[in-house]
């Protein structure tokens, strides 16, 4: 994976994290922790090289964790899928937030695993495990929901024979040193920041996305007409015509320099309250295109080469480019669209199944195995809430998790 993708295939949010991070100022769209990981590698050696190899690292100590000398003759089998597919040949090489959340994600748990694997938990794994898993949580804005599901994980697989009682105790000590973690850290990295709106103008992006497909169909925008007409009028003539299910990206271009504060918020809560059933029914629909991918080659399955800004590319010392390795990956992994090798359905049915037997058994590092499935299934849920694009890479985490998962089933084969 590495001798095909080094120095990694960057597309303009990448160029964008690692001049970031270069100039360790951060840009409040996004996530401050990616671009100081960036920086910090490129001071030792300029470029992404370095930062791929760490996060490939993370992925290669999640699956030697999962190995035993019980392992049965699955383990190679899964081994050899798992290596094969487009999500680690092409999607491990890329330079997005998504694939540090996910290897960081699942690193957590499978350092979790082998650490209650044992008569006595290991103490270094359960470190690595709080380290992880604060990774993942600021690699994501909404990576936040690992945090209780970690902690219940955590309560359960190192004391799985003490009462609820017990358990309840650990879990909400846990809890409370993952968000003590991940506040100081972001609140170190925000002392860097551009203080941007950040988090508050992605909300509000989303926002104006739920209203225009609610004009779409027939929602009428009283308080914004009044409040702010010319946005309401580009929403309800151009704003129409540009709205896609598969990205917000088309709406961006034709809003107006200057929002009215607060006009938008009071809209979609004026939506929410006066037609829930077509708020519901709309992030329904959006759900489904992220989950689904009914029409995947808009949900950019295979992306390589560098792509960015010429201003960021040239102060980067970097140039566009589509090398010939690049152009056969991203081929490979076309290939399996319309494969259930490329599909989040087929992986979350699958992680279903592994569920269904890890709490059947339910040893310790079961437990921690289970809690790898529900944190996927949970940072999934959340799209129904903030999704506007279909990106295949938004569920990433979700793929490779069952797919951890699956290896750890056949390598640590675990007695009841």
């Amino acid at each position: 994976m590495l001798a095909f993708n080094l120095p990694g295939q960057l597309s303009y949010d990448s160029v964008s994290q690692l001049m970031d991070g270069r100039s360790a100022s951060y840009n409040s769209w996004h996530p401050a922790v990616m671009a100081w990981l960036l920086g910090l590698f490129d001071d030792l050696l300029p470029g992404t090289a370095l930062y791929l190899i760490f996060e490939a690292g993370l992925l290669g100590l999640a699956l030697s964790l999962s190995l035993s000398r019980h392992a049965n003759w699955g383990a190679p089998l899964v081994a050899v899928g798992l290596v094969l597919t487009p999500q680690f040949l092409l999607f491990q090489g890329t330079v997005w937030k998504d694939v540090l959340f996910t290897d960081a994600f699942v690193l957590a748990f499978a350092a979790l695993a082998r650490a209650v694997s044992g008569p006595k938990p290991n103490w270094p794994l359960l470190v690595l495990f709080f380290a992880c898993l604060s990774l993942a949580a600021l690699a994501r804005q909404n990576a936040l929901v690992l945090l209780p599901i970690g902690a219940v994980t955590f309560g359960w697989a190192v004391s799985p024979r003490s009462n609820l009682h017990r358990r309840l105790l650990t879990a909400t000590i846990a809890l409370g040193l993952l968000l003590a973690m991940v506040w100081g850290t972001n609140a170190a990295l925000a002392m860097r920041g551009d203080h941007g709106e950040g988090l508050g103008g992605e909300i509000q992006l989303g926002q104006i996305y739920d209203l225009t497909g609610a004009v779409k169909h027939g929602y009428r925008m009283d308080r914004l007409s009044q409040s702010d007409p010319t946005l309401a009028r580009v929403i309800q003539t151009l704003g129409v015509k540009a709205y896609s299910l598969q990205m917000q990206d088309t709406l961006e271009p034709i809003l107006p320099a200057q929002i009215a504060k607060g006009a938008v918020m009071a809209e979609w809560l004026a939506l929410l309250s006066r037609n829930p059933a077509l708020y519901l029914r709309d992030r329904l629909v959006l759900f489904w295109q992220v989950v689904a991918t009914p029409d995947i080659g808009l949900c950019h399955p295979a992306f390589a080469g560098i792509e960015g800004e010429p201003d960021q590319l040239k102060a980067l010392g970097l140039s566009a480019r589509i090398r010939p390795q690049d152009v056969t990956l991203a081929a490979y992994a076309r290939s399996f669209m319309g494969t259930p090798v490329l599909s989040h359905l087929a992986f979350a049915g699958l992680g279903l199944g592994l569920l269904v037997l890890f709490l059947r058994r339910r040893h310790p590092s079961d437990i921690a195995m289970a809690g790898l499935i529900v944190g996927a299934f949970g940072f999934a849920a959340t799209f129904f809430f903030v999704s506007v694009a279909c990106d295949y890479r938004y569920l990433y985490a979700m793929d490779m998790a069952v797919m951890l998962a699956l290896f750890q089933y056949f390598a640590s084969p675990a007695r009841r």
